[in-house]
């Protein structure tokens, strides 16, 4: 199994400059769309380490948008198997493999409310630059079961998901007190195979900055501007400025 998750992994990275360059072409028509909302997301985010390679998470989240136009909740589980040198081994790195499940309710104020079921199965890869910079790596499938809750009729949707991060931790040499704060920025890359009626996500840049409280505890908040297709109603691309706030909880 794990031969075959590594041969998957090496195509999709050979092939990924193509891909970029396609799904840019695609973020820069959606640019030229005037419809911008403002989003707040919340998420707690809990989590167990089993042993030293594997760990479950749970999390639960809740967003809304303004002009308002919807509310959505969700909550899922996710298990991580951390596995040393899977597929890189000349190099000081870390791998590990996820999968999971997610469900999404969204209550819709201008159309029937939606209900997803996601399930993912995800590569990530953390390389340190320096002792307190880290480039991380996340590639990510997911397959998409959404419902018009009205009929129940259903939509299966396949996406790629490419999410790339440089994190800045301070040890406390910068300023008193700085110690366990930390500084981050990404951009995150998606191709819809095959879309659902709404939330076909395009593109995501996000700032952040988070604070480790102690080991158990660590909240973050974050700054982003996403681009998304949907179709709910007529086909339309919006220009989203969010706001989200998370919390961690290790167990």
């Amino acid at each position: 199994m794990f031969k075959q998750f590594k041969f998957f992994i090496v195509v999709v990275l050979v092939t990924m400059p193509l891909l970029v360059k396609a799904q840019l072409r695609e973020v820069t028509e959606i640019l030229e769309n005037h419809i911008v909302t403002n989003q707040f997301w919340f998420d707690f985010n809990p989590s167990y380490s089993i042993n030293k390679s594997v760990a479950v998470y749970a999390d639960f989240a809740a967003r809304t948008v303004y002009p308002q136009a919807f509310n959505r909740y969700s909550f899922g589980s996710s298990i991580k198997y951390k596995k040393p040198k899977f597929i890189f081994s000349s190099f000081s790195h870390s791998e590990e493999l996820h999968f999971g499940l997610r469900n999404f309710y969204t209550n819709n104020f201008y159309s029937t409310d939606r209900f997803e079921f996601r399930v993912f199965q995800g590569y990530k890869l953390k390389s340190p630059l320096t002792t307190n910079l880290v480039w991380q790596n996340y590639l990510r499938l997911e397959e998409r079961f959404d419902f018009d809750t009205e009929n129940w009729n259903n939509t299966f949707a396949v996406r790629f998901r490419l999410y790339s991060m440089f994190k800045y931790t301070f040890n406390g040499n910068v300023w008193a007190g700085s110690k366990g704060t930390y500084l981050a920025t990404s951009m995150e890359l998606f191709w819809n195979l095959a879309e659902t009626h709404q939330f076909n996500d395009l593109m995501r840049l996000t700032a952040r900055i988070g604070r480790i409280v102690n080991p158990k505890w660590r909240y973050e908040f974050d700054l982003g501007y996403f681009l998304t297709r949907e179709t709910v109603q007529d086909s339309f691309g919006t220009n989203d400025i969010v706001f989200r706030l998370r919390i961690y909880y290790k167990i």
